[in-house]
């Protein structure tokens, strides 16, 4: 994708997630900002963005803020690229071999989804996020910032990450309830299985992803409880991924997935090798008050 009539101005401030006050040929000016996220960590006074202009004569603001300099870094903010990028992509061939179909803004059930594709083998949908790294950790495009430096190391060398989630459904919890109270054994069985089980799926959403991006290199899935990435994540993935409504996941008051046989994971995507992060509970920073050490378990990337 292509913009035209771009001009830098100088940021000033943001009276409202829709519109920025920017000091251009010297003059402040009202602009629209193509982005409804905070990027607090972008739009700092003083700050150099960039304008492209508007075509509707009869808008109220006549340039559109699409993207602004961080640390000699040009970052681009305009919500829909990402978008257009993708659909660019894959009718390069970039996304599957033998597309034969991809339909945006398309509805299953109760859902709404990014993209619907077809292929002459498969189909299925795809959600389209944007990220930009961010100095103490990783900012999503919409505004939410994964803290900790764990995490920004641990994606060191990626030019881009996938956010997801997975659960076996509520059915599962209450088969493993049902059975708490009749044989703890078995129970205890049926639990290891649905741990196992939700991996699995992980695991088949990973080879997706990597299926979708021949020629690059993945580091281990990393999710919120993994060394400094807190717990209190939960449910703004959540949200961020609209997962109530689309796979009734939800997160507890105390941050806990429900139903429980459930993961949200973040995979990191780099062009060509990268240097693979060793795990071990001996390298995290949380060892000494890891709840999973504590209860004699692990997170579950050791």
């Amino acid at each position: 994708m292509r913009y035209d009539h771009i001009t830098p101005a100088v940021f000033l401030s943001r009276p409202n997630r829709f519109i920025a006050q920017v000091e251009l040929s010297g003059q402040e000016e009202t602009v629209h900002v193509k982005n409804t996220g905070r990027c607090r960590e972008l739009l700092v006074p003083g700050a150099t963005v960039y304008l492209e202009r508007g075509t509707n004569p009869n808008r109220r603001t006549a340039w559109d803020l699409i993207a602004a300099d961080k640390g000699g870094k040009l970052i681009n903010m305009d919500a829909q690229a990402p978008n257009k990028v993708f659909v660019e992509w894959a009718a390069a061939g970039g996304f599957r071999e033998g597309l034969t179909s991809l339909r945006p803004e398309t509805t299953y059930g109760s859902s709404r989804f990014d993209f619907y594709w077809e292929s002459s083998k498969s189909r299925g949908f795809v959600e389209v996020k944007g990220v930009t790294l961010e100095e103490d950790g990783v900012r999503l495009e919409g505004g939410l910032l994964l803290p900790g430096q764990d995490l920004r190391k641990h994606l060191e060398g990626c030019e881009r990450a996938a956010v997801f989630c997975a659960t076996l459904s509520a059915q599962a919890d209450a088969l493993i309830r049902r059975w708490e109270s009749r044989d703890m054994l078995r129970a205890l069985a049926l639990d290891c299985c649905a741990t196992a089980g939700v991996e699995q799926v992980c695991d088949q959403v990973e080879q997706e992803i990597e299926s979708q991006f021949p020629g690059c290199s993945f580091p281990f899935r990393f999710s919120p409880g993994y060394g400094d990435l807190p717990l209190e994540l939960q449910g703004e993935i959540l949200h961020l991924l609209d997962a109530p409504r689309k796979i009734g996941l939800c997160a507890s008051a105390s941050h806990i997935l429900t139903p429980r046989k459930s993961v949200t994971a973040i995979l990191g995507i780099a062009r060509g090798e990268i240097q693979q992060t060793v795990r071990s509970c001996l390298s995290c920073p949380a060892r000494e008050s890891c709840q999973y050490r504590k209860s004699g378990g692990h997170c579950g990337i050791s």
